[in-house]
């Protein structure tokens, strides 16, 4: 019977420890990658979900490998919210800083737009 060095019985718990270890850090990921995912879900049944954090949190998931009910939930309900391009977001914030411009109009400025216009 021949002995084994002590090397080689140290490098195989150094290996197994090593390969535990990753398992682990996989494991939290995972996780994390979950709780993004809950989140997601519940900001989809906000009245007005952040979509973009949304898109965000299922790209991660997909890019992941992550196949879970939580990713397909939140994918069935992102389907139902439109999308909106970014001309749509820019035409609702030029809308916006209109409305807000004509507001600070003092009455003289508004009936002298008025008029003029007729």
């Amino acid at each position: 019977m021949t002995a084994t060095p002590d090397w080689i019985v140290i490098r195989y718990l150094v290996d197994a420890l090593r390969s535990a270890l990753r398992s682990g850090s996989a494991n939290r990921k995972h996780k994390r990658i979950e709780e993004q995912l809950a989140d997601a879900i519940r900001e989809l049944l906000q009245v007005r979900p952040n979509l973009n954090r949304v898109d965000a949190a299922i790209e991660v998931a997909k890019s992941e490998g992550l196949i879970s009910d939580r990713l397909k939930l939140a994918e069935s309900l992102r389907k139902r919210f439109p999308k909106t391009s970014r001309k749509t977001v820019k035409k609702r914030a030029k809308r916006a800083l209109r409305a807000v411009r004509r507001s600070r109009r003092s009455p003289r400025q508004a009936q002298r737009k008025r008029t003029a216009k007729r």
